[in-house]
């Protein structure tokens, strides 16, 4: 093999050589592995409203059933989610109240759960456009509003139940 021959081999491999070092750093620039998903947020344990019980008026207290620190009402301690999403203020301490106030809690509760009732039964009379609304819209308002309802009744109920142990 002449000079010739093995110089342009020579020249030949160098420029493979460099045209692969050239691909392969062009491919490490431009492939960048997936980041790993962000850690999922902590979910928030959500505040269940007690059972119905309808059955009694709300100015008898029951006999059969005393309450107790289980009982399933809000807690002092945990955050309201309003319906947008936001967290408010931690709710009134019905503890430190006293009868008078309770009253008031108790009429305000009623008043927005017969507000909300309404506003469930004939929403076109409660909402100007209701019929332009979607579909998806119009679920998203009536889980608002029940959503509300409950959370109205949850409020009443632990008032009632702490307006019952402060006449004992």
């Amino acid at each position: 093999m002449g000079k010739r021959c093995r110089s342009s081999l020579v020249m030949l491999a160098g420029l493979f050589l460099l045209a692969n070092v050239g691909s392969a750093a062009a491919q490490s620039k431009s492939y960048r592995p997936p980041q790993p998903p962000p850690p999922a947020p902590k979910p928030s344990a959500p505040v269940t409203p007690p059972p119905r019980t309808s059955s009694l008026p709300p100015s008898r207290p029951q006999a059969s059933a005393p309450s107790s620190k289980t009982s399933p009402g809000p807690k002092p301690s945990t955050t309201v989610s309003t319906p947008k999403g936001s967290t408010s203020q931690k709710p009134p301490d019905y503890a430190k109240m006293n009868a008078s106030e309770l009253q008031k809690v108790i009429g305000s509760d009623t008043k927005q759960i017969d507000s909300y009732r309404s506003k469930v039964n004939n929403p076109r009379a409660n909402y100007p456009n209701w019929n332009s609304l979607s579909r998806e819209q119009q679920g998203a308002l009536m889980r608002q509003w029940n959503d509300e309802i409950r959370r109205h009744e949850a409020s009443r109920a632990t008032a009632q139940r702490t307006l019952s142990q402060k006449g004992r």
